[in-house]
């Protein structure tokens, strides 16, 4: 038991220090299995967003995404780039306003809008 806690701690650790910068592989085997026509171009157009866009990206979401990679099969830069942003747009002031209203409508409560302060009666 202890042993296999050392491990899990071991393991999330290494995924942090792999995940400190975008690493480089090969997506031959991955553009081999795709149906897009120019998946080379798309593949080395997502590892230069992700190299420009990487540390905008939490570390926790790299390290998931970088798991997540591992065992999705042949590697992809797009796939990853899909992930890491789809973990940033859930963590947004519109995603969070969304998931309060959905979890307020679910529950029967009413949920106020908070007030824009851009915006002002007129009278």
């Amino acid at each position: 038991m202890q042993f296999s806690i050392y491990a899990m701690l071991m393991s999330s650790y290494l995924a942090l220090t792999i995940a400190d910068r975008v690493p480089k592989f090969d997506v031959g085997p991955s553009c081999r299995q795709s149906t897009i026509p120019d998946c080379q171009n798309m593949e080395k157009i997502a590892r230069d967003k992700l190299i420009k866009d990487w540390p905008n990206f939490t570390a926790q979401d790299r390290a998931m995404c970088t798991m997540e990679e591992k065992m999705s099969g042949p590697p992809s830069y797009v796939g990853w780039l899909t992930c890491l942003e789809i973990n940033a747009n859930a963590r947004s002031p519109e995603a969070r306003g969304a998931d309060n209203a959905t979890s307020a409508a679910a529950t029967g409560r009413q949920v106020k809008p908070k007030k824009d302060s851009r915006i002002r009666s007129r009278q």
